[in-house]
């Protein structure tokens, strides 16, 4: 090898960088009351506890939820095409299911 190009990488300006934000509670409290009644409520409740990418809650399997644990593994996502939430994922269907 005749050169390292990674020596050529710098860091960004500190001006580049975004900072995060964050909701406040009046705009958690919102969709939470609506999720109760809605059949993907679940998955927002899911996204606003983990703040998991839509792509990555549609990629989520049972095999990914240790209920024992309370834990959850986020180990794909759906990059495109048809990303509705599968089904099996509502409380009333989970409480169903033999793990």
């Amino acid at each position: 090898m005749q050169r390292n190009v990674a020596e050529l990488a710098r860091p960004l300006p500190l001006e580049d960088v975004r900072a995060g934000t964050t909701l406040s509670a009046e705009q958690v409290r919102m969709p939470l009351s609506v999720a109760e009644h809605h059949r993907d409520g679940p998955l927002w409740v899911l996204a606003l506890a983990t703040g998991a990418r839509q792509s990555e809650l549609v990629g989520l399997r049972r095999s990914d939820v240790d209920l024992e644990r309370g834990s959850l593994t986020i180990a794909r996502s759906i990059a495109s095409g048809d990303c509705r939430p599968r089904s099996g994922w509502r409380p009333e269907e989970l409480a169903r299911r033999a793990w």
